[in-house]
């Protein structure tokens, strides 16, 4: 996974144990000479950069669910389903920004969260864009 992140947190050790948002049904891509599988989410406005932190009781693998949105003939919350595998264009035009609270949100109305609880993000102000 190529993260991006490298002008806002310097020190590597900095990344270590924190619960970050990863999209893992993107198709492969090389970034800057990276095979890269998957996604770190994190939002930004003007000169601000936060990561996506997933709430401190997932577990890693969890599923980020927007709000009580599910895919058809699957419960909120639900396992078993296998998402498409989505071209990098395709994702970046989904509507997902920072909200009230600091917490990521699809379409501004649906947030996102981990079996319930937020997925939030640090160093950033409501309207920040997530990528």
């Amino acid at each position: 996974v190529a993260g991006g992140v490298r002008d806002f947190y310097p020190p590597p050790a900095e990344l270590i144990g924190r619960k970050v948002v990863i999209v893992c049904n993107l198709k492969p891509v090389k970034l800057k000479n990276v095979d890269s599988q998957g996604m770190m989410l994190a939002a930004s406005k003007k000169e601000d950069f936060g990561l996506l932190q997933a709430p401190e009781q997932a577990h890693p693998g969890a599923r980020v669910f927007a709000g009580e949105l599910c895919n058809a003939g699957e419960e909120s919350g639900g396992v078993g389903f296998t998402y498409p595998t989505l071209e990098l264009k395709e994702f970046q035009k989904l509507s997902l920004t920072i909200g009230a609270g600091l917490v990521g949100m699809f379409k501004k109305t649906n947030p996102l969260n981990v079996d319930g609880a937020p997925v939030t993000a640090e160093g950033v102000s409501e309207g920040a864009k997530i990528k």
